[in-house]
């Protein structure tokens, strides 16, 4: 199977898993949000922040290596599935052995419970990631797709359990969720060693320092990140109501669910490109300007429907009683596009081996986060942690851009912008004129002028239309 044809099918796999994992998102948080109120809901979206943090801690960026490192040499294998796996383990347990001390002079009971529960279905939900970051190496991304699929589909079906059940406390329906993960996590090991076959290997403690120190730029830049995006929630936490956490977690679920289209592609290419490199640096340069172009082509209209439909969008989904959300939703709207350039241009800082400036990238962000989050927050709540987010992850993205720019390829980025400037006005336009309509009727209609205005301006080509057809439809050799 050539390089096009590998893409094309991991691609459809995950994006076909993802967009049902999307769906799946979008319905337990509506589930969620309207059955436990506001101030349940709240605590749900506080808890999975705490929890997503420690993931990543956990994790220490051991998943952003094993597919580069794999793909590279697939002879290790069987030495990074054991050690690796060692390493999430002694750190679980670290986790768990810490925390409590630390939560319990912070929060009431019923939250630190929550919390724990969030970080035990974050944490196995980290070691099916580790399945799966084998799977991608070895670039059966259908099986990823699979896993991924299953995990959601678990906590949707055991949350609805539990809330039919009559659970109301947020850290019961966690507590369920994380039996569903623990019976999840045994599957994905399961598929792992009856697919991929591992020999059997011992235990070198040689080869967990190895990676350790292979990782310390992935599992820094994988801790910055998680904290620029979750530290605000417990900023809010420190100065607001839980309610407002409650309103701006609304907000950002849905744009976290839209950013699974670019984080399906970037993990489709990772191996692809890390590969390519070591023999062509020019073909990478092509895949990268490619990905860039769509990412741009996809992401800033999703942006401007979610800014003018915001109202309808956060009534439709969580209810009349989350009208509060829309002022946020319409800030972080723009964070879609951003963060589809962003996961492109990370990816090709990673598969170059500059992995340290993704590292340094993150920090940066996260640094810049709390400090405007200290300043915004106090004064203006949820909404000011929405317009920190924007900021920060437009100084995120621009040096992303310029370390990419500068040591990789110079591309016209802004080029790409400019001729999108008249398509996006004019989606604008049309939706601020029927607003009035159906929500799917007027987001499908102002999206097909969109796709339209795209022929005149030169974006839509018959050259581009047929190279992404070769890339979706080109057959295995």
């Amino acid at each position: 199977m050539n390089r096009r044809s590998s893409i094309a099918k991991n691609t459809m796999s995950l994006l076909t898993s993802q967009v049902i994992v999307g769906l799946i998102n979008v319905g337990l948080i509506a589930i969620v949000a309207r059955v436990i109120g506001i101030k349940g809901f709240g605590q749900y979206a506080f808890a999975i922040s705490v929890g997503a943090i420690v993931a990543v801690v956990v994790d220490f960026g051991v998943a952003f290596l094993i597919p580069r490192e794999v793909a590279r040499q697939r002879s290790r294998f069987e030495e990074y599935l054991v050690a690796g796996f060692v390493i999430k383990v002694i750190f679980s347990a670290g986790a768990f052995l810490v925390l409590p001390i630390f939560l319990g002079y912070f929060y009431p009971p019923d939250v630190r419970y929550a919390i724990y529960w969030a970080i035990c279905v974050m944490i196995l939900l980290g070691f099916v990631e580790f399945c799966v970051s084998f799977f991608n190496a070895h670039e059966q991304m259908h099986y990823s797709a699979m896993l991924r699929l299953i995990a959601r589909l678990c906590i949707f079906v055991a949350s609805i359990i539990a809330i039919i059940a009559g659970i109301r406390s947020v850290w019961v329906i966690l507590a369920v969720q994380s039996c569903a993960m623990l019976c999840v996590t045994i599957i994905a090991f399961l598929f792992l060693f009856k697919l991929l076959q591992p020999s059997k290997r011992k235990f070198d403690k040689r080869i967990c320092v190895i990676i350790l120190k292979k990782t310390v730029p992935f599992g820094l830049f994988a801790i910055g990140g998680v904290l620029y995006l979750n530290i605000d929630n417990v900023l809010l936490s420190a100065f607001r109501d839980v309610e407002e956490i409650g309103f701006y977690q609304a907000a950002m679920r849905l744009i976290i669910i839209m950013e699974l289209l670019p984080l399906v592609f970037s993990n489709a290419i990772y191996p692809s490109m890390s590969r390519i490199l070591k023999n062509s640096k020019q073909n990478a340069v092509v895949l990268l300007e490619e990905s860039l172009y769509w990412a741009l082509v996809i992401g800033l209209p999703i942006g401007a429907i979610i800014t003018m439909m915001a109202a309808p969008i956060v009534s439709f989904i969580f209810g009349d009683n989350y009208s509060a959300v829309v002022p946020a939703l319409k800030i972080v709207a723009w964070l879609v596009p951003m963060r589809f350039c962003a996961h492109i241009l990370g990816t090709t800082l990673s598969a170059s081996g500059n992995q340290k400036f993704r590292m340094l990238a993150t920090w940066l962000a996260a640094v810049f986060n709390i400090i405007v989050n200290l300043i915004m927050i106090p004064l203006y709540g949820y909404v000011g942690a929405a317009i920190t987010s924007l900021f920060t992850n437009l100084f995120f993205v621009s040096f992303y851009y310029a370390i990419v720019y500068s040591r990789f390829h110079h591309f016209k980025l802004f080029s790409i912008i400019i001729r999108l400037l008249l398509p996006i006005a004019i989606l604008l336009v049309f939706l601020r004129l029927v607003d009035q309509l159906n929500i799917f009727i007027a987001v499908g209609s102002g999206f097909l002028l969109y796709c339209i205005m795209l022929i005149p301006v030169g974006i839509l080509t018959k050259s581009r239309i047929l190279n992404i057809s070769r890339l979706v439809l080109q057959k295995s050799k």
